[in-house]
């Protein structure tokens, strides 16, 4: 017979004189292929399978994983935090400094030799412990042995901090060097010359002449004695004063001169440093 029912096969005219064909899946009263809801919002294009079950496809993002992106996931990573699926739908986690895509505190490599331990830090910069020095070297402080040295706990040696150059360091000392910073002892400090200021031509000798007391370390010396109106009236000059030297007798070109206030002007020689010294010399008779 024929039941109507495109949807069936095989109609026969049943005991109740009904005419009824036949499902695939009679539980279901639709044949394979037939659309039907497998109850799954996954899912769409819902359809009788062969096995006569409703099943439909899977509407994920990435099939491959079954999952859409943003979910989370596990990339199989135990340094990874966080994993989520991408837009390409791989499965990638977060790390604590993506850019060296390592955590803190990860082992890592600041590039000095000198240091040891290297770990990510909280800034994500790589950075180690100085390595410590097996021996420490005792350092020269001592100028007069040699250069000034500190010690370089990078190094782990002595270096030069600064040049020494020895010599004597007063300035005040015959023979100052200026570009000594070590002072070696070698200052000289001799008596500078001694000239009075006052000469008496009616005292005895040597008290009525001027006289410059020996000294060894002067040279080269020379001394010019002027009048109030600036006229010279003497003018001497000794190589050494190895002896007492007689420098005025209150003459001029074998005259006394007049009593009063005489200056003078001398220059020298001592321990090899030039000087010069102005003074005033009364003259009585």
């Amino acid at each position: 017979c024929d039941d109507n029912n495109p949807d069936t096969a095989n109609d026969i005219v049943q005991a109740d004189c009904t005419c009824l064909g036949e499902y695939d899946c009679p539980t279901l009263s639709q044949n394979v292929g037939d659309s039907c809801d497998d109850g799954d919002i996954s899912t769409s294009n819902d359809m009788v399978q062969p096995d006569c079950t409703c099943a439909g496809q899977l509407t994920f993002d990435c099939l491959t994983l079954m999952l859409d992106i943003g979910d989370t996931c596990d990339d199989g990573n135990t340094e990874t935090s966080n994993d989520i699926v991408q837009a390409d739908c791989t499965c990638l986690g977060e790390y604590d400094c993506p850019v060296l895509m390592l955590n803190i505190n990860d082992p890592c490599d600041d590039g000095d030799p000198n240091t040891s331990d290297d770990i990510i830090q909280l800034d994500c910069t790589c950075e180690g412990e100085m390595i410590s020095c097996l021996d420490v070297e005792e350092c020269n402080t001592d100028c007069t042995i040699g250069d000034l040295q500190e010690w370089n706990p990078v190094l782990c040696i002595c270096v030069t901090i600064e040049v020494v150059t020895l010599g004597c360091t007063d300035p005040l000392s015959d023979n100052y060097n200026v570009d000594a910073n070590c002072d070696d002892g070698s200052c000289l400090i001799s008596p500078d010359i001694f000239l009075p200021n006052i000469l008496s031509l009616q005292a005895e000798y040597p008290d009525n002449a001027l006289i410059i007391p020996a000294n060894p370390a002067v040279s080269d010396f020379t001394i010019k004695i002027y009048d109030r109106w600036g006229n010279q009236v003497n003018d001497k000059r000794i190589q050494g004063l190895s002896s007492d030297e007689l420098l005025w007798d209150g003459s001029l070109d074998g005259d006394q001169v007049e009593q009063g206030v005489y200056i003078y002007v001398i220059t020298y020689k001592l321990n090899g440093q030039a000087k010069q010294r102005v003074g005033d010399l009364t003259l009585i008779r």
